[in-house]
């Protein structure tokens, strides 16, 4: 399944200039907008044409516009992000170095691990190796192993165990709870600060208690995880850093 585009642009809405990203998904059906404190993102479907984007956009203006004024209002507008320090990438809400060292050997695969300074990558001197892969199936690898942990440490908490944990690459989720209880989440959780990872696992958990969304929902939530919000809108913060881990990780290891 081929991957969303995205593209930044701008446009006038009210007289007020609004960047905005657009998504091109292959997935969607029809045109959707989100406004967050990442700022404004329009999906529309790969079928969509070039103008469809800023058309649905001004549709939905007055709607778009109340929306940025509330986030203003509240302050949680986010400020420009840095940009990332070259040749390093998210790992457990830190930045941290990756580096690749070629050696002699006949091993056909790049081998990664964690040491005190960063993420080391070898892959042998023959070549051949797609070292951002291997630096991807590591994480997804590490992925796993966080969530399984702290699903273990919530479940007994809320008193609710899943019937398996699937770590999955979803684009638009950072979790789900399924009819059967299962529970799916994504691997980039494993960018993330611990805190956030918790908050995504009670959530998922919460509806083996609560299925919907409803106050009884959010009241089971926020009594294990007060802080949600706060903690969720790290991962809007760093929506593109971590979409685009598959960039970020090519750009370290060349930088």
């Amino acid at each position: 399944m081929s991957k969303p585009r995205r593209e930044l642009r701008t446009g006038t809405l009210g007289g007020r200039e609004v960047r905005y990203t657009v998504t091109v998904s292959p997935t969607a059906s029809k045109a959707r907008i989100r406004v967050g404190p990442a700022g404004v993102e329009v999906i529309v479907p790969r079928s969509a044409g070039p103008g469809r984007a800023l058309e649905f956009l001004a549709e939905q203006a007055d709607w778009v516009l109340a929306q940025l004024d509330r986030l203003e209002r509240l302050g949680s507008i986010r400020s420009p992000v840095r940009e990332a320090d070259p040749g390093t990438i998210l790992f457990r809400g830190e930045r941290v170095p990756v580096r690749v060292v070629a050696a002699d050997t006949c091993r056909r695969f790049a081998l990664v691990g964690r040491a005190e300074q960063g993420i080391t990558v070898t892959v042998p001197t023959r070549g051949g190796v797609d070292a951002a892969a291997a630096v991807e199936r590591w994480l997804r690898r590490e992925a796993r192993a966080a969530a399984e942990a702290r699903v273990l440490v919530w479940a007994r908490a809320l008193k609710r165990t899943p019937n398996r944990v699937y770590i999955r690459g979803q684009r638009t989720k950072w979790g789900n709870c399924s009819a059967l209880g299962n529970l799916s989440l994504n691997w980039r959780l494993v960018m993330a600060p611990e805190r956030v990872l918790d908050a995504i696992v009670i959530h998922e958990l919460a509806h083996l208690i609560e299925p919907t969304h409803q106050a009884r929902f959010w009241l089971i939530v926020r009594s294990h995880c007060p802080d949600y919000d706060a903690r969720v809108r790290w991962l809007t913060e760093n929506h593109s850093a971590l979409f685009d881990a598959s960039l970020a990780i090519r750009s370290a290891l060349v930088a």
